[in-house]
């Protein structure tokens, strides 16, 4: 059993922040208060962070490491994705496990599983993404969830490679549902984007701006609704991912008043980053510019009436290096060079977890205020630890 007693810092919770002590035993806060008799009467290392601030760890409930997902490969892998986390104050993330092309769900499983196997120095967790209904992928998903990841994620733009249709969607939050998994949407009008894009490029516009313009507000509401509407059908829970815009946040609030089982999260850039940034020059623009809707919608989104209905705020992280082939930027543009997010918060997306491999003397304080620890996986291809 490990000890680490932290003294003289100022902690920071959800209710307000007071100088105290914290006792960490294993990794999981066991007391706070005024703990400075326990460095006489047991075996404790004391560490003294007087003038720091002590906060409980952030989860990030939305990255994408190590992976192609209909794009060139991410430049964080697990080891640079999770230093730029630790960096930032966050502890645990959950990354999307990408369906690989040819291979099941749980195949697809392990083989992300592999890449963050000895690399990853925060906790971390996993969502399947679902894009190829294959024969007996319905089954499949019950192994899924038995291995620890009890979320997926399907996508509602990308015709060709990643979406699925609207009797798919239902098929897969219908069996998602019956297992007591979540399913995370990605809800966007892809069909009318393509063709919105297509027209920018024939008309010459691309880049950043060329990717705001075909991304209008309804691309997004509509396709909000439409996958709220599907899930209550379902009679399942549904989790808006990336949400950015009023009318969408407004939906959100709308069906939870009425007793839907909906939760909705957004992105930090979306909460910090302004349209001016679509001025700039155009490398320098697309560094910052999300895959998804752009984060010109910020404003829209914070004065958004059902703001309180959205439960997380997450990274969204995708990295991509600035150097990367000549690509229609208008229907896909990329996020360019790595940085360190602010810690994203969450009321928490059920989800495995693994083990990283912390530097020697780092702590992990946990991801909430309380001593609970995430629920760990019984599964070999989800818990890895190095």
């Amino acid at each position: 059993m490990t000890r680490t007693l932290f003294t003289g810092g100022t902690v920071v919770s959800t209710t307000g922040s007071l100088r105290t002590d914290v006792l960490v035993v294993d990794e999981a806060v066991a007391a706070v208060g005024n703990l400075s008799q326990l460095a006489t009467t047991m075996d404790v290392d004391v560490v003294d962070v007087s003038g720091c601030l002590l906060l409980p760890g952030g989860v990030d409930v939305h990255t994408h490491l190590d992976s192609g997902l209909n794009g060139p490969k991410t430049a964080d892998d697990f080891e640079s994705g999770t230093i730029a986390a630790a960096a930032g104050g966050t502890t645990t993330l959950v990354d999307f496990a990408a369906q690989v092309p040819g291979l099941g769900l749980m195949d697809s499983l392990a083989a992300h599983a592999d890449k963050a196997r000895g690399k990853a120095v925060v906790d971390y967790g996993f969502h399947m993404c679902v894009s190829d209904l294959y024969d007996g992928a319905m089954a499949d998903f019950a192994d899924v969830v038995a291995s620890g990841v009890t979320s997926f994620k399907v996508f509602m733009a990308y015709r060709g490679t990643l979406m699925l249709d609207d009797g798919q969607l239902f098929d897969v939050l219908r069996r998602a549902g019956s297992l007591g998994a979540q399913v995370c949407v990605h809800a966007e009008n892809g069909d009318v984007i393509d063709r919105l894009a297509a027209d920018l490029v024939a008309a010459g516009t691309t880049g950043p701006r060329g990717h705001l313009l075909s991304r209008p507000p309804k691309t997004e509401v509509e396709a909000v609704r439409r996958a709220i509407a599907i899930a209550d059908m379902a009679s399942a829970p549904i989790y808006l991912v990336h949400v950015s815009t009023a009318g969408a946040v407004e939906a959100v609030a709308a069906a939870r008043r009425n007793g839907g089982a909906v939760a909705a999260e957004t992105c930090t850039h979306y909460l910090t980053l302004d349209p001016e940034m679509y001025e700039a020059r155009a490398l320098r623009a697309a560094r910052w510019c999300s895959r998804r809707r752009c984060a010109a919608r910020s404003t829209a989104t914070r004065s958004g009436t059902g703001w309180g209905s959205v439960t997380s705020a997450s990274s969204a992280r995708i990295t991509a290096r600035t150097a990367l082939p000549t690509r229609n930027a208008t229907a896909r543009t990329t996020s360019g060079r790595s940085r360190t997010v602010v810690p994203a918060w969450s009321t928490g997306s059920r989800c495995c977890t693994g083990r990283g491999s912390r530097p020697a003397g780092w702590v992990s304080s946990g991801s909430s205020s309380s001593p609970r620890r995430p629920r760990r996986s019984s599964s070999a291809c989800t818990r890895a630890r190095a």
